[in-house]
């Protein structure tokens, strides 16, 4: 399986997952597809097995048509899903099947979809994720989640939620894949900026270390002003240093 994470903000969408599909063996696979047809822009990421999203990706991506209309093209992304379905995922089956993810851009309108078990897919007014690391994707964005913030703030916020999952689900691994839509145009962070996901992740670490020293700041009163100071400083000159530094720059 996996994990694909989608986020609404507010100059965009990002879409994130990781690489790696389990199967009979475990290999590495992109799961985020794009494509644009004049005014409308569709990206699609998913869970699942490799055969049935590639499946699934080749029908919508041959049904969209310029200028398409967001609620076209879900109805028509429902329409895929019910003829895979009734054709190939067995009675009582459907929790094996395959769960998407796809952002719209039409005009200047941004617009993100869920599929769940089954269609029909559900319009997300935040973020969602899907597959065997979305309950623990689900936690983390919503700690840290802000709709008003920047494609770039939800970017690391994407490559934090698929880190985590990598880390903590048996079922998640390989790379990092970002895919952002804007106003203007698709920003893939897929190679050959899979290294600056990479210096993300090598920051993730460091920041639980520093963020460690933090915990208990606001909650353990029989810590001094002093020790409270010093703590919040050291970890002020932590992130200032990280910044200026050539892994991070």
């Amino acid at each position: 399986m996996t994990i694909a994470a989608g986020f609404l903000c507010r100059d965009g969408i990002v879409l994130a997952a990781d690489t790696e599909y389990t199967a009979n063996a475990k290999f590495q696979g992109t799961k985020i597809w794009c494509q644009e047809a004049d005014d409308t822009a569709l990206i699609l990421a998913g869970a699942g097995p490799a055969v049935s999203l590639g499946y699934i990706r080749d029908r919508i991506f041959r049904l969209l048509t310029p200028s398409m209309k967001p609620e076209a093209i879900a109805d028509m992304v429902e329409d895929v899903l019910h003829r895979f379905f009734t054709r190939y995922v067995p009675q009582g089956k459907a929790e094996d099947a395959p769960s998407l993810l796809f952002g719209i851009r039409y005009e200047q309108d941004f617009h993100l979809y869920q599929t769940a078990a089954a269609p029909p897919p559900a319009k997300v007014d935040r973020w969602a994720c899907v597959g065997w690391g979305g309950d623990l994707g689900q936690y983390l964005a919503d700690l840290f989640y802000r709709p008003e913030e920047s494609v770039a703030y939800t970017e690391c916020l994407a490559a934090y939620v698929v880190y985590q999952a990598k880390l903590h689900s048996a079922y998640c691994g390989g790379k990092t894949d970002i895919v952002s839509l804007t106003t203007n145009e698709l920003t893939p962070m897929i190679r050959p900026r899979r290294e600056r996901i990479a210096e993300m992740e090598r920051y993730f670490d460091s920041f639980h270390v520093g963020f460690g020293s933090l915990l208990s700041v606001g909650s353990d009163l029989s810590l001094s002003d002093d020790l409270v100071d010093r703590r919040l400083k050291r970890f002020d000159k932590w992130v200032r240093q990280w910044r200026q530094s050539e892994c991070y720059g």
